[in-house]
């Protein structure tokens, strides 16, 4: 199963739809085997979050946040906590992303948006 987990949403070329498609099978059959299967790591401690991140396949890294069982606290082994506000500060990029396309009809700049936001968020 850990094979098969990391080869399709681990990846480079990962599709968001294929591991949704996984997700949403392994919940039909329980939450404790929806829970293991989106936070299982590998041998240095990465999760499919992890690499979803450092591939920038934000589509990936949204079906892990909507599982609403992905756990980004979780360390890997390489870099620590420094992998845990990383995750944050993309966060912190796709949501302002987000937001600026929802004010399509106001300017918008690459830094930030019309919308009144933190420079950065903390969560």
């Amino acid at each position: 199963m850990k094979k098969i987990w990391f080869k399709i949403s681990s990846t480079e070329e990962a599709d968001s739809r294929v591991v949704e498609l996984y997700i949403d099978t392994a919940e039909r059959f329980s939450t404790r085997l929806l829970d293991f299967v989106v936070n299982l790591t590998d041998s240095n401690g990465n999760t499919a979050m992890h690499y979803s991140i450092s591939f920038q396949n934000f589509d990936v890294v949204s079906v892990l946040l909507d599982s609403k069982v992905c756990d980004v606290n979780k360390y890997n082994k390489v870099s620590g906590r420094e992998s845990c506000e990383k995750v944050f500060r993309v966060l912190n990029f796709v949501f302002t992303r987000v937001f600026c396309r929802l004010a399509t009809r106001r300017r918008c700049s690459s830094h930030c948006c019309t919308l009144k936001m933190p420079s950065t968020v903390m969560w």
